[in-house]
C-alpha cells in the first residue's frame, strides 16, 4: 500500500496540552518554594511524563484505506459506507452544529476541517461520523485513489 492510498493523521488536543503544561509548571513553581529546587524539578519531570500520556490517550487517529474508516478504536468497513464528505470551514461548522443530528459519531479536536462519512448500516445507531481532519485536499486525493477500489471491496 502506498500513501496514495491512505490517509493517516494523528491529532492531539492542544487545550490539555496548554493547560496541562501551564498547571505543571505552576505546581512546581510552588512545590519548589517550599520543599526547594530538587522537589520542582522531580514533580516537573513527573508531570511532563504524566502529561504526555494523558496526550497519547486522548489522541484522536483517522485512517482511510483500503479496508474503511478508522477513528480510534472505531472502524467501519467499506461495505458500509454510503459515501464520504470532506468539510472545509462553514461546511465543517454546519455539520456540528446546525446539520449535525443527534445521533451522530462526533470526533473533534481543534480544526476547521473534518469529513463525514454517511453510514448505509440499518442496524448502526449513527447515521453518519462526522470526524476532524488536519489535511483535507490530502484526504480528498486519497478518497479519489480508492474510489475504483470501494467497488471491489464494499
Amino acid at each position: 500500500m502506498t500513501s496514495d492510498e491512505a490517509y493517516r493523521d494523528t491529532q492531539y488536543s492542544r487545550m490539555l496540552l496548554a493547560l496541562g503544561g501551564f498547571i505543571v509548571f505552576g505546581v512546581g513553581v510552588a512545590v519548589g518554594a517550599v520543599f526547594g529546587s530538587e522537589s520542582r524539578f522531580v514533580l516537573w519531570i513527573l508531570g511532563i511524563i504524566g502529561l504526555l500520556g494523558l496526550l497519547a490517550r486522548t489522541r484522536l487517529q483517522v485512517c482511510v484505506d483500503v479496508s474503511g474508516v478508522r477513528v480510534g478504536r472505531a472502524s467501519v468497513s467499506w461495505a458500509f459506507v454510503d459515501r464520504i464528505e470532506v468539510l472545509e470551514g462553514d461546511a465543517m461548522r454546519a455539520a456540528i452544529s446546525t446539520g449535525a443530528h443527534p445521533s451522530d459519531y462526533i470526533r473533534l479536536r481543534g480544526t476547521t476541517a473534518g469529513m463525514r462519512v454517511w453510514l448505509k448500516d440499518e442496524t448502526d445507531p449513527c447515521r453518519a461520523w462526522v470526524v476532524s481532519v488536519r489535511e483535507p485536499r490530502q484526504l480528498t486525493r486519497v478518497l479519489r485513489v480508492l474510489e475504483p477500489m470501494r467497488g471491489a471491496h464494499g
